[in-house]
């Protein structure tokens, strides 16, 4: 009966050790959202609108980006479930549209990104972190490339 109470102490020792490690998934998120940031990248977790949550079936979204001067208006575009095409927010001005400036970017992005969203300052992606083969690099490389076409007249060194 003794040897049943060591393994009920050793139970009790072990269990809070090993619920406080990190599980794979967050230790890929972790390890994602390093490299992000080692290559210049600002993560922010992003509350979405009322009009965005009722599609996206999510309240929140991680978004990954690069400080930058765009001069461009703001404006972003979103990816819903069930849907091929990208989807404007009602602010959106049609000339960035899907079918606009970034259309043939948006159209190359893989289902993992969520969203592609410009300001004056900025450009950055909201991407659903828990889908497969997504890495810092791919995000960093999309955001260039977006970058690159709001700025065509800057040249990469």
């Amino acid at each position: 009966m003794w040897w049943l109470w060591i393994v009920v102490a050793m139970v009790l020792i072990a269990g809070p050790i090993f619920w406080a490690r990190p599980t794979p998934r967050e230790r890929r998120l972790a390890a994602l959202r390093t490299d992000a940031m080692a290559l210049g990248l600002k993560l922010s977790t992003e509350y979405v609108d009322g009009w965005t949550k009722q599609r996206l079936n999510r309240s929140q979204v991680q978004v990954y980006r690069l400080v930058c001067p765009t001069g461009s208006r703001t404006f972003r575009l979103w990816r819903f479930p069930g849907r091929i095409d990208w989807t404007p927010t009602p602010d959106t001005p049609g000339r960035m549209g899907r079918d606009g400036v970034l259309g043939d970017l948006v159209q190359t992005l893989p289902v993992s990104i969520l969203s592609v969203a410009v300001d004056t300052w900025s450009v950055s992606l909201a991407v659903d972190e828990d889908a497969p083969g997504l890495t810092a690099a791919q995000i960093d490389g999309h955001l260039r490339d977006l970058k690159a076409i709001l700025s065509p007249s800057e040249t990469p060194q």
